[in-house]
């Protein structure tokens, strides 16, 4: 994605950390040089930045450490140790080394925009905007602290704010590619704000958008961030194809930019060119080692991809009916029922994100989101029905939409506990906000494929605490061919039966439906649970999709599922 001000500024501060400096000579391989060069400021500069391109920032601290010891009067090395924290996440230390900077080196204008930085970085908008304007006071001929104030007024959600600031500043400070970034930034955000929770955001919302990253590109084409804001609005308008083809342009002019390999990579695997999205993931392992993680991830998920096309072709054979009948017992336990009373309703998008429940609130008294990425309208919506969201999302660090009724933890949802709060499990938040042997809580869980062994390892004490439970479960298919696989997912189906029964299903269109062995099954499922213990059920006559449904990828149809009967 675009990076966010806060990611994006220090590359423009590079300029101001290295000056007075001679050279930067940034080689990662040739550590020794930074022991040696004890008077070239600008040499050990360039040997912490290449440690922590390389290797991340946690590797760069000592570096970083020592220019402040050699160097103790001047901030590079201060501003730069300050950096690697924030990057590393340690925003305490960061904002206490900050405010220590500012102190001794008022006069220095990048100490006080590393101080608003922190402040965003760490989510708390109040305090970033009072520092921002602390920085505008203090230095109103920088553009970076004009751009700055005016990027965390959009992050507030104060758009109409941040517009005037931002058009004031690409006024300005017209050379100022930053300016333009923001504004096009802002436009991208309110596009994104203006969609309700059940209305779709069309191709036609993303012109405002496109053109203000068009803009970007024309006075900018040697900056990377105007060419893939551009691209990344293409795909949000649903024109993939465009959206690849100019992927393809920026990764041959911008060869060294992680992120343009990487959403090439991720576009390349939306239109199911697995080659060139086995190319893309392999060039982000192999040209930027920090993204090692993401880059193994993005080949396993490819490989995965064109693993189910085989399968749809080996397994339409009827070689196996062991595997057949395996495969009909599985799906009988998420056949669908009919509720006794009470009728279902939409919540949250209408596309992607939006899952059909119970329309029944009555003595719930919390609910958990597992999963947020970019999209909270399922948890706005509960929280519109008065019912407090724990939010739990380990990938974000805030999430999209922010009302003191959406409470977001940074965590992952996990099968054990963890440590210092990094993962969490069922058991341990039902504790603190289930009621034992009461059904008062509501789940809706999307965790790409973690949903299995947290279900394995929960306790039924801690399910029954759930009237509701929205999941949304990944690759059945795997779970009928992998004898190891099946029997953990064998496990959790048994287990949610046991408490609750299914009342609603839909299939995810952007994923195959599997043939195993001639019995067609969806390899991603939405699936809803009600508690046996607090709902009446019927046999269903329903068929899926039905009218409160709606594909996830509104340009491809959805997947028809029939009465979903084994």
């Amino acid at each position: 994605m675009v990076k966010k001000t806060s990611a994006a500024l220090p590359v423009i501060a590079e300029r101001e950390l290295s000056r007075g400096a001679t050279e930067i000579r940034p080689d990662p391989h040739n550590m020794d040089a930074f022991d040696a060069a004890t008077t070239d400021i600008g040499a050990l500069i360039g040997a912490a930045k290449a440690r922590m391109a390389e290797r991340g920032p946690a590797e760069a601290l000592p570096l970083w450490q020592q220019i402040r010891e050699r160097f103790p009067n001047q901030t590079q090395g201060h501003l730069g140790y300050a950096e690697a924290l924030m990057n590393a996440g340690r925003f305490d230390e960061a904002d206490a080394l900050l405010s220590e900077t500012t102190d001794r080196f008022p006069d220095d204008c990048w100490g006080w925009i590393h101080y608003a930085q922190v402040a965003g970085r760490r989510g708390n908008w109040t305090e970033a905007l009072q520092r921002w304007q602390l920085a505008r006071d203090r230095f109103p001929e920088i553009p970076i602290a004009n751009i700055g104030y005016g990027d965390a007024l959009c992050e507030a959600g104060r758009f109409d704010a941040s517009e005037k600031i931002l058009s004031a500043a690409c006024a300005r400070f017209a050379e100022e590619p930053w300016a333009w970034i923001q504004r096009a930034k802002l436009a991208t955000r309110r596009a994104q704000a203006n969609r309700p929770y059940f209305e779709h955001l069309g191709p036609g919302d993303w012109q405002e958008p496109l053109r203000y990253w068009q803009e970007v590109r024309n006075r900018f084409p040697e900056i990377s961030e105007g060419h893939l804001g551009y691209a990344l609005a293409l795909k949000s308008a649903d024109r993939l194809p465009e959206a690849k083809t100019l992927l393809s342009e920026i990764v041959l002019k911008f060869p060294g930019e992680p992120w343009a390999w990487i959403h090439y990579a991720q576009t390349a695997a939306d239109c199911a060119d697995w080659t060139e999205a086995l190319r893309g993931w392999r060039e982000v392992g192999e040209r930027f080692p920090v993204f090692a993680e993401k880059s193994y991830g993005g080949i396993c998920r490819t490989a995965a991809a064109v693993q189910h096309q085989c399968n749809m072709l080996t397994h339409a054979l009827p070689v196996s009916f062991e595997i057949q009948k395996r495969c009909l017992e599985f799906m009988r336990l998420i056949e669908p029922h009919s509720m006794i009373g009470y009728r279902k309703a939409r919540f949250g998008s209408k596309y992607d994100g939006g899952y059909v429940m119970i329309d029944d609130f009555k003595g719930v008294t919390g609910a958990f989101s597992f999963g947020i990425a970019n999209d909270a309208n399922w948890d706005a919506a509960i929280a519109d029905r008065g019912v407090p969201v724990f939010q739990f999302d380990h990938t974000i660090d805030e999430p999209p939409i922010s009302r003191p009724d959406l409470i977001f933890t940074k965590a992952r949802i996990a099968a054990e506990p963890g440590q210092h709060g990094q993962t969490q499990t069922i058991d341990e938040l039902v504790s603190i906000h289930g009621s034992p042997g009461k059904a008062t809580l509501l789940l809706k869980i999307d965790i790409e494929a973690d949903e299995w062994p947290v279900f394995d390892s929960v306790s039924e004490e801690a399910l029954a605490c759930f009237a509701q439970i929205a999941a949304e479960f990944h690759y059945f298919g795997n779970a009928m061919l992998d004898s190891e696989f099946y029997q953990r997912a064998l496990r959790v189906l048994q287990k949610l039966h046991r408490n609750f029964a299914v009342v609603h299903v839909h299939g995810i269109n952007g994923h195959p439906v599997c043939n195993i062995v001639n019995v067609m099954v969806p390899d991603i499922m939405e699936i809803t649970f009600a508690n046996r213990r607090r709902y009446s059920f019927g046999p269903s006559v329903e068929t899926f999709p039905g009218p409160l449904d709606a594909p996830c990828h509104p340009n491809m149809p959805d997947v028809h599922l029939g009465r979903f009967i084994y």
